[in-house]
């Protein structure tokens, strides 16, 4: 499996984000729960393109698997970047569906504080 990742690693971001690679990531994530060395792989590989991810239907959806199977300490790339961009990504729709299944899955009171200045501040733009 390691091997397998290295050689997808190259291509990691257009295969995560057609329908079918999306598919394979997921296995390959499923498959490399008990294998550490195959899983902080395949987390280093998200960490890597995150950003191209987050905002594409298979990739946000993929990053949603990784912040469900995994705690908040390895997954926090990933808050880290929403708190860095949240008015960007917080207006995507599939940023949207990624901060959701962040506030479902953990306590985080950053994330809390800025869904509601972003809120707040949404209808303000929009009363004027």
């Amino acid at each position: 499996l390691l091997r397998l990742l290295d050689c997808l690693s190259e291509d990691f971001e257009t295969i995560s984000k057609s329908i079918p690679g999306s598919c394979i990531v997921s296995e390959m994530r499923n498959a490399s729960i008990n294998e550490t060395n195959c899983e902080v792989s395949l987390l280093k590989m998200f960490e890597a393109h995150v950003c191209a991810l987050i905002c594409d239907s298979q990739g946000s959806h993929l990053l949603q698997q990784v912040v469900v199977l995994f705690d908040s300490n390895r997954s926090k790339f990933i808050l880290d970047l929403i708190k860095e961009n949240f008015h960007i990504i917080s207006t995507d729709k599939y940023g949207c569906c990624l901060i959701k299944k962040i506030i479902e899955r953990f306590d985080d009171d950053e994330i809390f504080i800025q869904v509601k200045s972003d809120l707040l501040y949404l209808s303000n733009v929009r009363s004027i």
